[in-house]
């Protein structure tokens, strides 16, 4: 698992995102949370006033996602991005690993596309709109209708499963240009 890259936080979970055409042993992180470290038992990240420095909370946390990922793949697998499930590096830390479609892309990343271009053209291209004009009122309409009806779509869905995302944010939905599709990722 060399490559991988240093985690943000200590005492959460980590998305470890893999591309389809990458094997896991190449693979680098493309969006990193956090992580737990399982063999020192250490790591931050809350728990104050406990005696284990909040790892039993990050580890149980740690545990919840994976159930939730795992749910989500098994009921509903349209609405994320596959979900490969959980590995060891070889320090013990413990990477939730999804696959993302080859060009996919979370929301944030075509955004920041967007502003470099003073165009968001790319985001309209990758949910199939190839006639978009940004200067378009009609065109900016449809864009943002096509987003937010398949955004309230995924949590329909979620709803349906007894689950609630909690952190929806454009750095957290993934925008496939092969299928047109919006996916929800980092549960």
């Amino acid at each position: 698992q060399a490559g991988l890259a240093a985690p943000i936080w200590k005492g959460l979970a980590t998305l470890l995102v893999v591309d389809a055409t990458t094997s896991i042993s190449t693979t680098t992180s493309y969006y990193s949370s956090s992580t737990v470290e399982t063999s020192t038992g250490g790591g931050g990240g809350g728990g104050e006033g406990t005696t284990d420095g909040g790892y039993g909370e990050a580890v149980e946390y740690l545990e919840v996602e994976d159930y939730v990922n795992r749910l989500i793949a098994s009921n509903c697998p349209q609405i994320a991005a596959p979900y490969v499930g959980d590995v060891f590096a070889d320090d013990g830390t413990r990477w939730l690993v999804w696959l993302f479609e080859t060009g996919s892309r979370t929301l944030s990343d075509l955004i920041s596309q967007a502003h470099k271009e003073n165009s968001i053209k790319c985001l309209a291209h990758a949910l199939g709109m190839k006639d978009f004009e940004d200067n378009d009122v009609a065109c900016m309409n449809e864009l943002v209708s096509e987003v937010a009806s398949q955004l309230l779509g995924l949590c329909e869905q979620l709803v349906a499963l007894g689950i609630c995302h909690r952190d929806i944010k454009p750095g957290n939905l993934l925008v496939c240009p092969n299928t047109h599709k919006v996916k929800l990722i980092d549960f």
